[in-house]
């Protein structure tokens, strides 16, 4: 089994995105990832060289392991530097405001501003359900707009997520702030039909504590995950 070292591994998924990749190379039987280690095993008639590219197409680097590494190259400096990840978020982001923009003509659209639908789904409440289940993924407006407004408030407090109080900040704040976004959207659209704003209308008691409860849940899933990231960085899995 030829060991390879793979840089630029952060999480699972990195891990598993650097197996998927390596085991489709053909030629290589077997593919084992170690994360912790930052290392990778490999089975089979696969070279070096097609191994290694595969996992640069995937976004992280390699070497093979006692390989003495030479001086790069000014072209191999530059494909290094080069940034890989941004244009696939920006085609990730394209393709999600695609199917927002068409989930929220349907779902929304002919409620709010009365847009035209087509005779089909005059009625049809199942195919009108269908198509806003296929088109779900897409985040809603007020997910978005609560989104932003957090990395606002982290930003101004603590310039970003270094500090674990940021970390738990943003987790607190999700579900306060994402709460009057959904009330005013129930009410202004909906009105008294709303099951939201019936009940923190009929039992306000009854949403304060259903909220305060999700905020303690939150804060302790906050909790739980930052004692998991120091526990990473103390194995060097997680870099300061």
């Amino acid at each position: 089994m030829e060991q390879y070292n793979v840089t630029g591994m952060s999480c699972a998924a990195c891990q598993a995105r650097v197996e998927k990749a390596v085991s489709n190379v053909p030629g290589v039987e077997s593919c084992s990832v170690s994360l912790l280690t930052n290392s990778m095993g490999v089975e089979g008639t696969a070279t070096p060289d097609v191994i290694i590219k595969a996992v640069e197409a995937a976004g992280y680097g390699a070497s093979v392991k006692g390989a003495k590494s030479s001086s790069p190259s000014m072209q191999e400096q530059e494909d290094a530097l080069a940034d890989k990840t941004t244009p696939v978020l920006k085609k990730r982001l394209a393709a999600s405001v695609i199917f927002l923009v068409v989930l929220m003509y349907f779902s929304m659209g002919h409620m709010m501003w009365g847009w035209p639908l087509p005779a089909f789904f005059d009625g049809n409440h199942v195919a009108m359900g269908l198509i806003q289940l296929m088109m779900s993924p897409p985040m809603f407006l007020s997910s978005v707009l609560n989104g932003i407004l957090i990395e606002l408030i982290v930003l101004l407090l603590f310039r970003g997520y270094e500090k674990d109080g940021a970390v738990f900040c943003a987790a607190m704040l999700h579900t306060p702030l994402s709460l009057p976004f959904n009330y005013l959207y129930n009410r202004l659209v909906k009105g008294a039909d709303s099951p939201l704003a019936a009940v923190a209308d009929r039992a306000p008691l009854a949403a304060v504590g259903m909220t305060l409860a999700v905020v303690a849940v939150s804060a302790l899933g906050a909790l739980i995950g930052i004692k998991i990231a120091k526990e990473l960085k103390k194995s060097g899995v997680l870099k300061k």
